[in-house]
């Protein structure tokens, strides 16, 4: 099976495959420029497209995929938000275009190991209604974009009822059907009633529904955490941090990340990192390094909220500035979609391979760019409190877990 994933930010690309590389014992690419994104094998591709126009979006979707839609034997991922941010319906109405044999998109964002569940076309987040702008619900945000919609709500414990119940819809006119989804079984469910779907659909989701698909594509085996943790490649002893998110749930791991004593962190505010003739910003840099050259693991972080000229400028400030140490150290973690995107760009690396991941939301990449480099990257919302201090307790233990992955592959096997 040959897996194709095209998403609207890095994290989420990282996340998407990291369930298949733990499935298959083998490294998935994921790239950032779409003219590397042509090799036969799986790959994902980073479209970089949240923050972009609809209409940009959409023609950005369209034309990558039209470059390896003939092929009916991949499975077409196009990646979306857990909390419905971006062009979700955009995108979606480009992928389709351009998959011209398709019956339709099977939409499920829910990612129940991060609390994002879906029940009656509306997303929850940790049990809570998140409220999303311009629509109470997802049917409502495709209908608005003209898309024939069904809801199901996927109570039946047996798939090929689900299936009917999706050819059902499909037959009758929808063009998008949307599965709700309060737990991973329930998304196991939706990936086993499609593996038995006679047509071609496109399945759009988040990493939820891609785990998913890689646990039915490993019979159903769910990888434990244990086993989990065999494949990737634990922290090594010193690591350099980049966090440019500003979500609660970041800034609740900074605040516990402050009381650790093996870690060293150094802040600036929004503006203070923009402007290159800061004071405190070089001073910043000075220190980093000094922390680096002793052997210590250094965080680059963003002091106070966001500034009101803030922008993606802000995460490239912070990159440059932490060039010397990135390039000091051979282990990163790197901290929101576009903070990890900036500083892959920095680095002049514009692919990165996907063993698996550290734990749930932690994506483990390598890189080979002079020297053999693991790359973390973990998505700003994701994570519990104690997140960013189990990252640096590995490290700190200097532990190395064997890696069952294969950096060079290119391919999920058959």
């Amino acid at each position: 099976m040959k897996l194709r994933v095209l998403a609207d930010d890095l994290s989420g690309a990282c996340d998407c495959v990291a369930g298949f590389a733990l499935a298959r014992g083998t490294s998935i690419p994921v790239y950032l420029d779409d003219r590397l994104a042509r090799g036969d094998g799986s790959w994902a591709l980073d479209l970089d497209s949240r923050a972009d126009d609809e209409r940009v979006a959409r023609q950005k979707v369209e034309r990558i995929m039209r470059s390896f839609s003939h092929d009916s034997s991949m499975l077409i991922f196009k990646k979306i938000d857990s909390t419905l941010r971006g062009n979700i319906a955009a995108e979606v109405a480009g992928a389709l275009e351009a998959l011209a044999d398709s019956t339709g998109v099977i939409v499920s964002p829910a990612l129940p190991e991060q609390g994002r569940t879906l029940l009656g076309g509306k997303l929850f987040v940790h049990g809570r209604l998140y409220p999303i702008e311009g629509s109470k619900n997802l049917p409502g945000i495709l209908e608005a974009a003209g898309f024939q919609c069904a809801l199901l709500r996927n109570e039946d414990a047996d798939p090929a009822k689900l299936r009917g119940d999706i050819e059902h819809a499909l037959a009758q006119g929808a063009r998008a059907v949307v599965v709700d989804a309060q737990n991973e079984a329930d998304l196991d469910r939706l990936a086993r009633a499609l593996s038995g779907y006679a047509g071609r659909v496109l399945l759009a989701g988040s990493a939820g529904l891609a785990k998913a698909f890689a646990r039915t594509a490993c019979n159903g085996q769910a990888q434990d955490s244990d086993s989990a943790q065999d494949h990737a490649i634990v922290a090594l002893d010193q690591t350099v941090a980049i966090i440019g998110s500003f979500s609660m749930e970041t800034q609740a791991q900074l605040r516990l990340l402050k009381t650790c004593s093996n870690v060293d962190l150094v802040e600036c505010s929004a503006t203070e990192w923009l402007d290159r003739s800061s004071v405190k910003r070089q001073r910043a840099i000075g220190l980093a390094q000094k922390f680096v050259a002793q052997g210590r693991s250094v965080v680059y972080a963003i002091s106070g909220g966001p500034s009101g000229d803030w922008s993606r400028e802000l995460v490239k400030a912070i990159a440059e500035a932490a060039l010397p140490s990135l390039l000091a150290v051979r282990s990163l973690l790197l901290v929101g979609g576009d903070t990890a995107r900036a500083v892959l760009e920095q680095l002049n690396i514009l692919q990165v391979n996907v063993v698996g991941e550290l734990e749930p939301g932690i994506s483990t990449c390598r890189v080979q760019s002079g020297r053999s480099e693991t790359i973390y990257i973990k998505a700003g919302s994701f994570g519990d409190a104690d997140t960013l201090q189990r990252f640096f307790s590995r490290a700190s233990r200097s532990i190395t877990e064997p890696c069952r992955a294969s950096a060079t592959s290119d391919g999920v096997p058959s």
